[in-house]
């Protein structure tokens, strides 16, 4: 299979910008307006190739060019005479990692086993960021993030007792992670975010999935992951809430070391052809901060773990071909934290 694709994305940005709202930074009304192009070609192969009974090597490669422009970059204070914090920015970002793959071995043992092991290469393209610029540094471009990451798992269905289970080990190796940066703005003196090239990376984990059938109607399924996500110390440095200058280093944000799910299901055929299931989930992570280089940032920054319990009916008519459904998410009213993020203005 083969292919190719061309892609043209024109974005104009413009905003406004409440600024008085903050009450520590006294900037008042502000206006950020600006162009962004992007072009983009690349051409991609992928194959399959059976190589013995019950071996296959997958493979694929796509390379890509890809351009982006940000041009009449203005943030202004608009006023009778209009103040300009920043005039006509522009910059080039020219991708440089231009190819990506993966290759893998893939070995079906029997009808219901399926071991594979697999390497691949990617990236995420880089780019400007689109805050409210007080100089020109702050859109020079970041760089893509690339990746490359091994895997090897199995697949094995056990009907003797009913039972599926598919696991998973995976090692990937990032470099240019892309994420914020706080910088010190001698304008404002104040902290300002920018998206950046923190630094690399390293993930490794291991996923497991067990689905057990006891009976025709019942059917319950767990789910268990394990990943240790940190970042390599680089040398890079960012400003914490404390006002320290840091090195970007320790546990990555948005990565729990422990996480699972459990899901029950009961299916139920009822006369005149209906179908009833009923299902519920439980869905839990552990503490998502990462790593907090003070105690001001582990106090506000704090993303404790938590669960959600989901439920669910569905009533289907199998001879009219339709289904009504009912669902209920967080059915407990869990409140809990997904994020937190400074607005760069100290609040």
């Amino acid at each position: 299979v083969g292919g190719i694709s061309v892609s043209r994305e024109s974005f104009l940005e413009n905003r406004d910008f409440k600024l008085a709202d903050n009450q520590l930074v006294g900037l008042g009304h502000g206006k950020l307006r600006y162009e962004q192009t992007t072009d983009s070609i690349s051409g991609y192969l992928d194959a399959e190739l059976p190589v013995a009974a019950g071996w296959q090597v997958n493979a694929s490669v796509r390379a890509t060019s890809e351009d982006k422009e940000y041009r009449h970059g203005d943030f202004w204070i608009p006023l009778a005479t209009p103040y300009y914090l920043s005039r006509n920015l522009s910059s080039d970002y020219t991708l440089k990692n231009h190819l990506a793959g993966s290759v893998s071995l893939n070995w079906q043992p029997t009808q219901t086993g399926h071991l594979y092991v697999k390497y691949a290469s990617g990236f995420k393209s880089g780019g400007f960021y689109g805050g409210f610029p007080f100089n020109p540094a702050e859109i020079e471009p970041y760089r893509e993030e690339t990746i490359g990451a091994w895997e090897a798992g199995m697949k094995l269905g056990m009907p003797e007792v009913a039972m599926d289970l598919n696991l998973a080990v995976f090692h990937y190796d990032y470099e240019d992670v892309q994420g914020y940066i706080r910088d010190i703005n001698p304008q404002t003196g104040t902290g300002i975010d920018r998206l950046a090239n923190q630094g690399d990376a390293v993930h490794k984990g291991l996923e497991l999935q067990l689905a057990w059938y006891p009976t025709e109607s019942l059917a319950m399924e767990l789910g268990m992951g394990w990943l240790d996500a940190y970042f390599i110390n680089s040398g890079i440095q960012t400003v914490n809430l404390a006002g320290d200058l840091v090195s970007i280093r320790g546990t990555r944000p948005w990565a729990p070391d422990f996480n699972g799910n459990v899901l029950v299901t009961y299916t139920k055929a009822l006369q005149n052809q209906v179908q009833v299931e009923l299902s519920g989930s439980y869905d839990y992570r552990t503490e998502f901060a990462g790593y907090q280089s003070s105690p001001v940032d582990r106090a506000i920054n704090q993303l404790p773990g938590y669960g959600l319990l989901n439920l669910a009916a569905n009533v289907t008519m199998l001879d009219q071909k339709w289904k009504v459904g009912f669902w209920i998410r967080n059915a407990t009213d869990r409140i809990y934290v997904s994020r937190i993020k400074n607005d760069g203005l100290n609040s």
